[in-house]
């Protein structure tokens, strides 16, 4: 199997900012904070971010458990976003990652007087696969509500989950599902230089180029890029087989059942047909019979005809 990075493959113009080390680049540099702001408020909807400062992505829990964010910054309304990126695959515990992550955020805050006096925290899954498989929506807010009339109980911290596949091919002019378009193509889509000619975006390109790493950073990015490359491939070779596995086996169940299924109903149509053909000769027996009474007594062939509904051909054949 080819690898992503390999000599038959030119070195890209841009790095993927989907990916660990690419977001890392480009969000995570000192010095691109227009960028982090241009990030968020891309995701976040009820408030226009201006600033920001960045805080320690680090957060140790014990001796053996320390969290890792990455991104994590306060802004200027003093506010606190986590950004996670995730690739690959829908995760099952991505969900519970982002609790946990959002009450790290939140008991950071706390005084040593508790009063319970804190900024809204909010945490963003900036996700290049579809975690919400049931739902057309790319972006999906989660909060605390009231079961059944969703009334707001809290509004502290709310969880904003971008699905970067589900967003709509055409913009139309809005510069928030452009920009985050542009981080889920930039490095991935070959003509993603003619499809991103908006100015707004030179900011993310310049800082997404390639060529701005240093050798080593270059090479620790293809190696980055090649070992997510043969993952996502031995994903689909692992998905594909298990699809023909399951559509060979889902073959074999319908034809099976609709064998037992034709038996059954085979079975079923036989007991209708000879139940209506056993009580159609029982009914023709007993007419039979009643012609030949009327018969013996000399009744003429057509009385006996409209007695009985035989015809006079089956009568004199008594």
């Amino acid at each position: 199997m080819k690898s992503f990075f390999s000599n038959d493959f030119e070195d890209p113009k841009y790095v993927a900012p989907t990916s660990d080390i690419g977001f890392h680049w480009v969000f995570g540099k000192e010095g691109n904070e227009e960028l982090v702001v241009q990030l968020l408020n891309a995701c976040i909807d009820d408030k226009e971010i201006l600033s920001v400062k960045r805080l320690n992505t680090e957060h140790v829990v014990n001796a053996e458990t320390t969290f890792r964010f990455d991104l994590y910054c306060e802004c200027s309304d003093g506010s606190r976003v986590i950004v996670e990126c995730q690739n690959y695959n829908r995760r099952q515990n991505f969900l519970k990652r982002a609790l946990v992550y959002s009450a790290m955020a939140i008991t950071d805050q706390l005084k040593p007087k508790l009063d319970y006096k804190i900024d809204k925290v909010y945490f963003i899954g900036l996700l290049n696969y579809n975690q919400f498989p049931d739902s057309n929506r790319a972006i999906t807010q989660v909060g605390l509500f009231t079961k059944g009339d969703y009334q707001p109980v809290c509004e502290d911290f709310l969880q904003i989950f971008v699905e970067l596949r589900k967003l709509p091919a055409e913009t139309d002019g809005d510069f928030s599902t452009l920009f985050l378009s542009a981080i889920r193509d930039l490095g991935r889509v070959a003509d993603s230089d003619q499809r991103y000619t908006d100015a707004r975006l030179d900011r993310l390109k310049r800082a997404a180029q390639f060529s701005s790493m240093s050798a080593q950073e270059q090479e620790e990015y293809k190696i980055g890029m090649t070992t997510e490359a043969d993952y996502i491939a031995y994903m689909e070779e692992q998905i594909s087989d298990a699809r023909a596995e399951w559509l060979a086996e889902g073959k074999a169940e319908g034809l099976a059942e609709g064998e037992a299924r034709g038996e059954a109903r085979g079975r079923a149509e036989g007991l209708v047909e000879g139940e209506s053909k056993g009580k159609y000769m029982g009914k023709m027996e007993a007419q039979l019979e009643i012609a030949r009474n009327l018969k013996s007594l000399s009744l003429p062939e057509d009385q006996i005809a409209a007695a009985t509904g035989l015809s006079i051909e089956e009568i004199r054949k008594l």
